[in-house]
């Protein structure tokens, strides 16, 4: 009599699902499972990613529906401790574990949670926290951040503070501009434009940006951190992806001097020799004899 199996064990559903067996070693940890961070951890879920815990204080409300991996059934739940239970139900030979907290509280209560990973991903879309986890976190485990911009115009992830890296972190890419502060020299909108939406007043303030443009940018960055837990990537580098930015233009916001280097549709992948910014203040990076102070043109 013929048999059919229906196999379950963790080898199996690694290799025939399209999963990697050397990242079912790998952790990571999240901070901010939000628009970014939600599809990003389902990435890297579906790649095989043996260990993921998330950090993030907010519960998910139905404004999140549309560009969160969460759906109207988990509304009012802490998108943490929903976002581990989503996907363990989904990959059972996984491990998953939430924190609703900010990552402040968990760094301070319980340090391991976030330090003792192969890879921690940043996707909170503020670069004020960003950069102050940069600097608190300096040369801890490797990290990866990941924003999208608004309106569709483009998506940024960065791989740094890889072992044995050269030089280049979050905070190479901000230089400070006369006018208009501390700007990211990566975005492709120029400096000094409030490109938010609001409804039902203040509380309802919001950056208009699609599911595709999250998803996008989510992708992009988890195949960068599968790259870097699985040690192909050594350096430091900015990814960039370009939409075509009719949106943007037709709503009468400007393009920064980068976005004219990249074609709509385009793609571009830098590496931090490229991008880092002489003597930065967290990474330390010293400039040869005779070099230039003022950070490169990226």
């Amino acid at each position: 009599t013929r048999l059919e199996l229906n196999r379950l064990d963790v080898g199996f559903l690694t290799a025939r699902g399209g999963a990697s067996e050397p990242l079912r070693k790998r952790s990571v940890t999240i901070v901010g499972v939000g628009a970014v961070g939600s599809p990003l951890a389902a990435y890297l879920a579906a790649l095989g990613v043996g260990r993921s815990r998330y950090i993030d204080p907010d519960s998910h409300g139905p404004e999140n529906v549309h560009r969160h991996a969460l759906g109207l059934r988990r509304i009012g739940e802490p998108k943490a401790t929903a976002l581990a239970a989503e996907l363990g139900a989904r990959y059972p030979h996984l491990e998953f574990e939430g924190r609703h907290e900010t990552y402040e509280d968990v760094l301070a209560s319980d340090p391991a949670f976030i330090l003792e990973t192969d890879l921690i991903v940043v996707a909170l879309g503020d670069e004020t926290l960003e950069l102050r986890i940069n600097a608190v976190i300096g040369r801890g485990p490797p990290r990866v951040h990941a924003w999208v911009e608004p309106l569709g115009i483009a998506g940024h992830a960065l791989a740094c503070w890889l072992p044995g890296a050269g030089p280049g972190c979050y905070r190479c890419l901000f230089e400070l501009d006369p006018v208009f502060g501390l700007v990211n020299r990566a975005a492709l909108t120029a400096p000094g434009q409030d490109i938010r939406r609001s409804l039902a007043g203040c509380a309802g303030t919001f950056s208009p940006f699609s599911a595709i443009d999250s998803s996008r940018t989510a992708l992009e960055a988890a195949d960068l951190a599968a790259r870097v837990l699985t040690g192909v990537d050594r350096e430091s580098v900015l990814l960039t992806w370009r939409g075509e930015g009719d949106a943007l233009e037709a709503a009468g916001y400007t393009l920064s001097k980068r976005a004219n280097k990249i074609a709509p549709g385009g793609r571009v992948r830098i590496l931090g020799a490229e991008f880092s910014r002489p003597e930065c203040p967290v990474c330390g990076v010293i400039r040869p004899a005779g070099a230039s102070a003022e950070p490169r043109d990226i």
